[in-house]
């Protein structure tokens, strides 16, 4: 049977990179179009609008760490187990993004901590 769910705080948007990639991973698909999911990166809120769990096994990083920067793909980030692929974001006060687009504008460098 359906039931209510409790209606969303501003903190539940935030991406906690200790979790497992999968579950990051669905916060960012199940928070998708509204409210959206968040990271902040020096200091500044980043929508998260695309991601997905990375297929690479050896990855080491600790969460939140910028672990590489794929040219076509996006922004691998390590959480508390394996990563995941950041594909589509949107800086505050700007238009959503490819996170590769993202990467170049903003200088997205692997070693970079987000959260």
């Amino acid at each position: 049977l359906a039931s209510w769910a409790p209606p969303l705080k501003k903190e539940d948007e935030i991406l906690n990179w200790e979790l497992p990639a999968p579950m990051v991973a669905n916060q960012v698909r199940a928070l998708n179009p509204k409210p959206g999911s968040a990271t902040f990166v020096a200091g500044n809120r980043l929508k998260v609008w695309r991601g997905q769990v990375s297929g690479l096994a050896s990855l080491a990083g600790k969460p939140g760490q910028v672990l590489k920067v794929q040219g076509d793909s996006g922004i691998l980030v390590a959480c508390g187990e394996g990563a995941v692929v950041i594909q589509e974001v949107q800086p505050a006060g700007k238009r959503s993004m490819t996170a590769p687009a993202y990467a170049c504008g903003y200088r997205v460098q692997p070693g970079d901590v987000w959260g």
